[in-house]
């Protein structure tokens, strides 16, 4: 679904994968509840209209995270993905 900067992505992601296979068990441990997947963290402000509407229909069954912090400033594009009435509708 996401587009360009794939080493960035992939060595990103590997890390990620990394750490969270390390925090499981912990968590388990301890009872604490967390989303099994996450979507949106190496999007890098590039979170637009396209990347949702493309994300929604692959959503696993379950608990899904979606990490972004759109700024009405500087990103604007990301905040205005965010409350698309086509977002919306797909829901």
């Amino acid at each position: 679904m996401a587009r360009g900067h794939w080493f960035y992505r992939v060595s990103h992601a590997a890390i990620y994968e990394w750490l969270s296979s390390r925090a499981r068990e912990p968590l388990r441990q301890r009872g604490i509840k967390h989303a099994q997947i996450t979507f949106g963290l190496l999007q890098d402000s590039r979170v637009d209209e396209e990347y949702i509407l493309k994300l929604l229909p692959e959503l696993p069954p379950g608990d899904s995270s979606f990490t972004r912090t759109p700024s009405l400033d500087k990103f604007k594009h990301e905040f205005d993905a965010l409350v698309s009435p086509r977002v919306r509708d797909e829901n």
